[in-house]
């Protein structure tokens, strides 16, 4: 087949003025808006009014753009083209834009939030907005402060299947429009699909989309073309699928020919199917497990080393006392340390140890703590080997172990024990600060 019979006739004038916008852009204030066809949208229809845009949704588009949402600390250089759903006829901008764009950027990850053309247009617009997308990130990956070698797509129901195009015809002439930034490679380098629309064939395709993307009565040529688990090549990106079990909306066999298809072609890929799992979840946080899906998305993308993994923010060493006080917080057992009214570390469980006069403690060569600890010295006193390097702990001192830390400790008295609390706790929540006098944070408290 020849993808380029599938096109639609118009061209585009030269990108003259791309990237002078684009910096433009990113001079303004933050979320910034950034048209994907600054040169001209291809093919825009004359009677082509304003965008419909709420907080909740878009619809009728003529002028596609993305939202740049640029990751705060911890950056791993990891961008991604989020593609929201909503068949073909409107844009869930909130609940699979927005709110994905704030946990992207929670871990660490920039997010570009896409506004791509849809029922007005039909193929091959969605498909053109959305390479254009990943090709203008790439392109200006230096100042987007990313990675042009870390750039994924994410999408959900019709926009999962925007971003299902975007992983299996990146390279097809149907997504060019021959400006120059055609040059510049598509390809994204993994694609996450939550409750995709996959197929457009009549067993498990989701009729709305499929009219709303190739018209009511489309070509078996357009439907091959446009049923993306039958495009997968070797070349496809790695893939992460989320679905419901009971989805009456996109059946769960379009994750699951996908995925089959992915393994068929030795793409690495992972899925998850949730039992419960109603259409349109999202990042929503009351759908039971189907609520965990970002988690599990986490731990793939880090194993598969897009996220950076964080730095601490304070150095392993023995601290005084007074850097910190213990609250008792309203999660159980877990408690928080505070500095001031701020909580600056979150403890997951703590136990109380005990070193004999004497007594050394130390990992076996080689060995790396996999966790955050903290150490509170509550009676004699310890001397601390970190990385090489000895400190001594007295009573009253706090001792931080960052993940991955080489240490060993000694009691150095020849007749006292030492007692001391180890408190596991949670990484990149971590900040060591000189405590406020108390008069100030009684006044932050009554603030």
């Amino acid at each position: 087949m020849n993808p380029q019979s599938l096109r639609r006739p118009a061209r585009l004038p030269l990108l003259a003025t791309a990237m002078t916008l684009l910096s433009t852009t990113l001079a303004a204030a933050q979320p910034a808006v950034i048209p994907l066809w600054p040169e001209g949208v291809p093919g825009l229809r004359a009677d082509a009014a304003p965008d419909k845009d709420t907080p909740a949704h878009s619809s009728g588009v003529h002028h596609p753009s993305m939202t740049f949402y640029p990751a705060g600390n911890h950056a791993a250089g990891t961008a991604v083209v989020v593609c929201p759903g909503g068949g073909y006829a409107r844009l869930s901008m909130q609940n699979e834009g927005r709110d994905v764009a704030a946990w992207l950027n929670s871990i660490g990850v920039s997010a570009f939030v896409l506004k791509y053309r849809m029922k007005e247009y039909g193929q091959p617009a969605p498909l053109q907005d959305v390479l254009r997308a990943i090709r203008t990130v790439r392109a200006g990956a230096d100042k987007f402060g990313v990675r042009a070698d870390r750039i994924g797509v994410l999408g959900f129901s019709a926009g999962g299947h925007v971003a299902s195009c975007a992983a299996t015809l990146f390279d097809t002439g149907a997504g060019r429009t021959g400006a120059p930034l055609d040059a510049t490679s598509a390809r994204p380098d993994f694609a996450v699909l939550v409750y995709p629309v996959i197929s457009m064939r009549d067993d498990i395709g989701h009729r709305g989309s499929r009219n709303n993307l190739l018209g009511e009565n489309p070509s078996a040529a357009l439907i091959d073309f446009y049923s993306t688990d039958e495009r997968i090549t070797k070349n496809t990106p790695p893939t992460f699928l989320i679905s419901g079990g009971d989805d009456k909306t996109v059946p769960v066999q379009n994750s699951i020919r996908f995925y089959l298809a992915l393994r068929r072609e030795g793409v690495p890929a992972e899925m998850h199917l949730y039992q419960n799992g109603a259409h349109g979840f999202g990042m929503k946080t009351d759908t039971g497990n189907a609520a965990t899906w970002p988690a599990r998305c986490e731990d793939w993308m880090r194993a598969n080393g897009w996220l950076a993994e964080p730095a601490p923010l304070v150095k392993s060493g023995v601290y005084a006392w007074d850097a910190l006080e213990v609250q008792k917080t309203k999660t159980g057992q877990r408690r928080a340390l505070f500095d001031g009214p701020t909580p600056v570390l979150q403890m997951l469980e703590s136990h109380v140890t005990t070193l004999a006069p004497g007594a050394v403690m130390h990992a076996p060569p080689g060995h790396r703590h996999p966790d955050d600890e903290l150490l509170l010295v509550k009676e004699g006193s310890l001397e601390i080997v970190i990385d090489g390097k000895m400190q001594t702990a007295a009573a009253g001192s706090l001792i931080y172990f960052a993940s991955g830390t080489e240490h060993a400790m000694r009691n150095p008295s020849g007749d006292t024990p030492a007692t001391y609390h180890v408190i596991r706790i949670l990484p990149r929540h971590v900040r060591l600060a000189s405590r406020p006098s108390p008069r100030k944070r009684r006044a932050a408290r009554k603030s």
